[in-house]
């Protein structure tokens, strides 16, 4: 199994909301029996998505973080680039809406960033290629709804793209 993990109820979430596809198997910890487990797995079930309830300490093995009890095994979600962007860009009738950041090379504030730029409508998240946070997995623990809403662009600092947009 190939890819990355997203942990915390809201990011597994908006996982199963926004790119089902993706999930390859899910772990709940033990103990758990409420309506959000019975809400989760059903669809799980019903998409044909491996779900296990393991130990706590099975969890604590496959992430470092607060996963609140639950992990999901997602396949690699794709940066955008540069001409997806354009491309997306071109084909809108609105004028584009970009945060652009530069600089940010904690997780967690990318996530905070991704959320709050999906909140606003925001069209793209740009940073540069080197010297920034990456979506690691905290950073869309953090961002939970808003990873796989927003597009994520990875840019070099000299890239003619950045120019396009004084």
């Amino acid at each position: 199994m190939s890819g990355e993990f997203v942990f915390g109820w809201h990011a597994v979430e908006a996982v199963l909301k926004r790119e089902p596809e993706r999930l390859q198997q899910v772990w709940i910890q033990t103990g758990r029996q409420d309506k959000r487990v019975k809400s989760i797995t059903d669809t799980l079930d019903s998409l044909g998505v491996r779900w296990k309830v393991v130990h706590r300490r099975e969890l604590d093995e496959r992430v470092s973080g607060v996963h609140q009890g639950i992990v999901a095994a997602v396949s690699e979600s794709r940066e955008w680039t540069e001409d997806d962007l354009l491309a997306q860009l071109a084909g809108s009738d609105k004028p584009p809406f970009l945060l652009v950041l530069d600089g940010v090379t904690d997780p967690h504030n990318l996530g905070a960033c991704m959320r709050t730029a999906d909140a606003v409508g925001v069209q793209a998240v740009i940073v540069p290629k080197a010297k920034s946070a990456s979506l690691t997995p905290v950073a869309r623990t953090v961002a939970w709804c808003s990873v796989g809403a927003v597009p994520f662009v990875r840019v070099t600092h000299r890239d003619p793209f950045v120019r396009t947009f004084p």
